[in-house]
């Protein structure tokens, strides 16, 4: 833009001369300042949209998962219910009982001999799923002895071997643990048998070994054993397994 002056006899006058120029590409100037603050106000608006956008699906996902959660926990409020009050007053035989304990995932298992060990009157630090250590289960009795336990719950031909024994005595000695047991719902191979006969701290325990500890407790609390157990999972017990 010029400023040009002009001179008269009487005043002076002041003319304002826009001026277009070319860069070496023949781009006039004004067209490409325009073109500027378009792509700049288009890309403030873009920004913005998307940004709506991507809170738009998060709140939406978000809200997926809460109904979810939700629904998940109403889900676990009817089945305990349902549990409680159909199932913890009823005297389970002792084929209703196996039938139970075969039917367990394996953190269910880990679940329900913490339970009764816990029933039993021994001090009771469920592990992790994962990364536990070397045991499923630590127990501690009445003189303060702690006792660390591993189960397995295989089914009825599955053999636990040297293998386990070994990992949860090697557990025990490095924690400074008094005694280990191994539990399990299938077999006891020869070896495992040697090993147990090997470490005098070391108790071997299958599943008849769990029925007998079970009369150690009131038959009427059994079932509450197994409401305990299976309520974790929302699931409803049922004795037609």
């Amino acid at each position: 833009m010029l400023h040009v002056l002009f001179l008269t006899q009487n005043s002076i006058h002041k003319v304002e001369i826009t001026t277009h120029t070319k860069d070496s590409k023949g781009v006039d100037s004004m067209s490409r300042y325009k073109f500027r603050r378009v792509f700049r106000r288009y890309s403030i608006t873009y920004a913005l949209v998307n940004l709506f956008i991507t809170v738009a699906i998060w709140l939406f996902l978000f809200s997926i998962d809460v109904v979810k959660y939700l629904f998940k926990g109403v889900y676990k409020f009817g089945m305990w219910s349902w549990n409680k009050y159909h199932f913890r007053n009823i005297n389970l035989s002792h084929q209703q009982i196996i039938r139970l304990i075969r039917n367990m995932s394996p953190r269910e298992f880990e679940v329900f001999i913490a339970e009764m060990f816990k029933a039993i009157g021994y001090e009771v630090e469920l592990t992790p799923p994962s990364n536990d250590g070397g045991k499923d289960c630590i127990l501690t009795d009445g003189a303060g002895r702690k006792i660390y336990v591993e189960m397995k719950h295989y089914s009825e031909n599955n053999f636990v071997g040297r293998e386990i024994c070994q990992k949860i005595t090697g557990a025990m000695t490095i924690d400074g643990a008094d005694e280990c047991i191994v539990i399990t719902t299938g077999q006891f191979n020869q070896n495992a048998i040697d090993c147990c006969v090997k470490y005098k701290n070391l108790t071997l325990m299958d599943l008849n070994d769990i029925m007998f500890m079970l009369k150690r407790i009131d038959v009427h609390l059994i079932p509450r054993l197994f409401v305990k157990t299976f309520n974790g999972d929302g699931r409803k017990l049922a004795l037609d397994y």
